[in-house]
């Protein structure tokens, strides 16, 4: 960690001309029907009331894929009356409307885009396809392949002129909305060392800049987000590549705040400030292993700040407004993983954390957080005449609810070593816990682990306490029923988890089963409470379930593994969780 500092205050050669970006986007679950996202934030004129600079399109929604070839390869691509030109020109026009929508506001225009993606109708063609396939991948070091990209670069900003740019994402393809296109990480097909991996990744990025930036004088965002190459959070491994890449004033690096994905327990990402290319740092405002704001969960203190866990405490304050690498901010204000719990709009959570970041960015960091919050961010939640005394208590009611998280999505018994055990609206089990749980009984700290789960209940019934203050004098009668409905939401939640984490704990420490059954009556009787919320009002988020995660649909090429054929399979359907591990101790 002290290395990340020590880097992030050297400046190798001139800073970046780059200007400052504040950037927002609005991701929709991937494949999910119901995860188009009910969101004012959706709203370029809201963007722009917050400070935004650009808005960023969901990842489904991309000017590559409205691209039809026919300057280059004619019209049979996507011939006329066919289902594929029926599905582009209807797809074509929502992103023109989008388009003209965020342009109108004023804000810039760019969209999410998944690199390399071609449609399938030219990946099929037998004529053509070994000019661009290597063993059935799109290979970016064949001359077609580039040539195809490069009209592809031409075609979409001639079609979108008003688009400032794009926002490039590797390694996670996803095309489940887009059933005409197929695609691929730019170095999937490269199979040699690290450092051919590397110059691989820098030959790539370069061709962006070279044909985007360059040439069409059109922004590119790189993100370093390839969890599946493993660079998204490695210093040495990032200058590696960025040094061998001419900076340029329309190319950004963008780069998760988080090294890994966005957890707690998590360090700072040594590469934020580092290297000679501009920067915008990734913020995710609705964190998928952490509830999606169906109940508090505030962040940006951790952001601003550094969360309370780290060993040293680094976040935004530390580069802006001081480092001349970092030239602004990209903020996921709703979105992000798969799934639920799907909040319907009702975005009190969100609204806390995204008009924290937002008002302390567009401050430049002259502000404090807590500042911000008491001044900007709650006031609009309080009735008026109320706000300064009960300001105070929406900031320690939300400050809590960060540590009630640690102790109840996380381990802090041995942090990091459960990431992801529970995730979107999914609890896992002894499959995603048995190593985890070896180590904690190995250890003598099974009674560690298990008052851990519970002081994660203490706190949310702390929060409860806090929440009556705050029912009567909230500013609207509908946010004062979703605060009332969230906190119980999330005091319930705990309890299960406490319960069915110890069960579970126990029941794989060799506890008789006879001591389990009080514990797993308990377990019945909260999920029983809490199964009947969905019927109270329309103010409360749909519910977390007693098994694990799954992709929706076929699992893209990212999820295949040749040395196993069934993984990709077992990754398309629901895997066994909570629900299946309690079940494994229970008495009949």
């Amino acid at each position: 960690m002290l290395e990340a500092v020590l880097l992030a205050a050297v400046c190798c050669g001139s800073p970046p001309a780059n200007a400052r970006l504040f950037l927002d986007m609005v991701q929709n679950n991937p494949g999910d029907s119901l995860g188009f996202e009910q969101s004012k934030y959706s709203d370029p004129n809201v963007q722009r009331s917050l400070g935004y600079s650009g808005m960023v399109s969901t990842g489904e929604n991309s000017i590559s894929l409205a691209v039809d070839y026919s300057n280059v390869l004619g019209g049979w691509v996507f011939p006329e009356g066919s289902p594929g030109k029926a599905w582009l020109d209807v797809y074509s026009s929502a992103l023109q409307d989008w388009t003209a929508d965020v342009a109108g506001a004023g804000l810039g225009v760019y969209f999410f885009t998944d690199l390399i993606v071609l449609p399938k109708s030219i990946l099929e063609n037998t004529t053509i396809n070994g000019q661009i396939l290597t063993n059935g991948k799109i290979d970016f070091a064949k001359p077609l392949t580039k040539q195809l990209m490069i009209a592809q670069f031409s075609e979409m900003f001639s079609k979108f002129p008003a688009a400032s740019g794009i926002v490039v994402r590797t390694g996670e393809t996803y095309v489940y909305e887009n059933p005409y296109h197929q695609g691929n990480s730019p170095i999937d097909t490269v199979t040699g060392s690290t450092t051919d991996k590397q110059n691989a990744w820098a030959d790539f990025i370069t061709f962006l800049r070279d044909e985007i930036c360059v040439k069409l004088n059109k922004t590119v965002l790189f993100r370093t987000w390839d969890n599946f190459d493993g660079w998204a959070s490695t210093s040495g491994y990032y200058l590696n590549v960025t040094n061998q890449v001419e900076p340029h004033p329309l190319l950004y690096i963008s780069v998760k705040h988080t090294a890994g994905d966005f957890y707690r327990n998590m360090e700072w990402n040594p590469q934020v400030g580092v290297g000679n290319h501009a920067q915008v740092i990734e913020v995710e405002c609705q964190r998928e292993y952490e509830g999606k704001m169906a109940f508090p969960n505030y962040v940006m203190n951790g952001v601003i700040n550094g969360f309370e866990e780290m060993p040293v405490k680094i976040g935004l304050k530390d580069y802006i407004p001081s480092s001349q690498i970092v030239k602004g901010v990209w903020s996921w204000s709703r979105g992000g993983g798969w799934w639920g719990p799907y909040i319907k709009g009702d975005e009190l959570w969100v609204d806390v954390n995204v008009a924290t970041l937002a008002h302390w960015v567009t401050s430049n960091g002259t502000a404090t957080e807590e500042q911000i919050f008491l001044t900007k961010t709650c006031p609009q939640f309080i009735e008026s005449d109320q706000a300064a005394a009960l300001c105070p208590v929406l900031y320690n009611l939300s400050i809590t609810s960060a540590t009630a998280m640690l102790y109840s999505h996380y381990c802090p018994e041995h942090p990091g070593a459960c990431w992801g055990w529970t995730r979107d609206d999914r609890l896992g089990g002894l499959d995603q816990l048995s190593s985890h749980f070896s180590y904690v009984v190995k250890n003598n700290l099974t009674a560690v682990s298990i008052a851990n789960k519970a002081n994660a209940v203490t706190l949310w019934e702390d929060i409860q306490n806090l929440g009556e203050t705050l029912y009567p004098h909230m500013a609207s009668p509908p946010l004062a029923r979703f605060l009332k409905n969230s906190l119980q939401y999330g005091l319930v939640l705990s309890r299960i988890i406490a319960t069915g984490w110890s069960i579970m704990l126990q029941g794989y420490a060799g506890t008789p089963l006879a001591s389990l059954q009080p514990l797993i009556a308990q377990y019945d009787q909260l999920w029983a409470q809490y199964s009947s919320f969905r019927l109270v009002t329309k103010h409360m988020p749909s519910l977390y379930h007693g098994y694990y995660f799954n992709l929706p649909g076929v699992a893209p090429a990212q999820f295949c593994n040749e040395n196993d054929p069934e993984y990709a399979d077992r990754w398309s359907t629901p895997q066994v969780g909570m629900h299946d591990s309690v079940n494994k101790f229970r008495q009949h």
